[in-house]
């Protein structure tokens, strides 16, 4: 069963949820700024990107013309998962690159 909604917002034009129940957006394209009321942190998100939803409201602006979808939590599961990295994940990956040449820098001696 697909119950998949999708919605097209403009750039600039706004969404209001209100007691949604729990699911995850899905930008197909464009870009978009959301927050959560009882979050303190913004999203930004492009296409390819998904964010679960937990709050009771949210507000979702379009940065740029863009298509959104949203699916219940419980069909969501049983999607694929999706291809790309979020970005805790990319940040994860670039520190641990960067982790241990920054390591051995910092433990140099002082030479001043």
């Amino acid at each position: 069963m697909h119950s998949e909604q999708r919605q097209a917002l403009p750039a600039q034009g706004i969404l209001t949820l209100r007691k949604q129940p729990a699911m995850q957006l899905r930008v197909i394209s464009g870009r978009v700024w959301l927050t959560e009321s009882r979050d303190p942190g913004d999203h930004f998100l492009q296409a390819g990107d998904t964010f679960r939803l937990h709050s009771d409201r949210a507000v979702v602006e379009a940065l740029k013309d863009s298509l959104i979808a949203f699916t219940p939590l419980a069909a969501a599961a049983q999607r694929a998962p999706q291809q790309g990295a979020s970005l805790q994940a990319l940040v994860a990956s670039r520190w641990q690159h960067w982790r241990q040449p920054l390591a051995a820098w910092f433990q140099r001696p002082f030479s001043g």
